[in-house]
C-alpha cells in the first residue's frame, strides 16, 4: 500500500510537471491548516458524549500555473471521545498527499477556495474493542472552502 501512494504521488508530480515550463526545485510556500473542536453532546442513551477532534498539515507549493498551485502535504487527524465502545470516534491518523489548489471568487467572500487531490491515510484505533487495527487507504477527494464579512461585500 505505501509503495502504491508513493508510486502515486510520483507520477502526479511527474504529469504536472510536464506541463509547466521553466519548473524549479525551489518551493514557492509552506501553507499549513489546523483546527479543532471540543463537543458535548447528549447520545441515544441519554449519555454527555465528550470528544475532542483535531487536524493539523503541513504543505509545500511547488508551481503555479494560471491561479492553480501544486502542493504536496503531510499531516495528522485525531478524534477521541470518552465513550469507549465508539472505537470509530477514537482514532488517529496520518496522511501524505498532493493536490492542486485553486482560488474561489464568488463576489461575495473574501476568501476561498477548491482542492482537488490524492492521498494515503494510515491510521489506528486507540481503543482495545476496535475490530481493526493499523488500516490505510487511498482517498481521492475534493474540497472546498469559502467565508468573508457580509457587511463588508465585495
Amino acid at each position: 500500500m505505501k509503495k502504491f501512494v508513493l508510486s502515486l504521488l510520483f507520477v502526479v508530480c511527474l504529469v504536472v510537471g510536464g506541463f509547466v515550463e521553466n519548473v524549479s526545485a525551489e518551493p514557492i510556500g509552506y501553507p499549513f491548516t489546523s483546527w479543532g473542536a471540543i463537543t458535548s453532546s447528549n447520545s441515544n442513551e441519554n449519555e454527555n458524549v465528550f470528544k475532542f477532534n483535531g487536524y493539523l498539515e503541513q504543505g509545500v507549493d511547488w508551481v503555479r500555473f494560471n491561479k492553480s498551485t501544486l502542493n504536496t502535504f503531510v499531516g495528522l487527524y485525531g478524534v477521541q471521545s470518552d465513550e469507549t465502545y465508539d472505537y470509530w470516534d477514537n482514532k488517529v491518523a496520518l496522511f501524505v498527499g498532493a493536490k492542486i489548489k485553486n482560488p474561489l471568487d464568488l463576489g461575495v467572500t473574501d476568501w476561498g477556495g477548491m482542492e482537488l487531490g490524492v492521498r494515503g491515510e494510515f491510521y489506528d484505533y486507540t481503543r482495545d474493542n476496535s475490530p481493526i487495527t493499523r488500516d490505510a487507504a487511498v482517498v481521492l477527494f475534493l474540497q472546498w472552502s469559502f467565508g468573508g464579512d457580509w457587511k463588508k461585500k465585495k
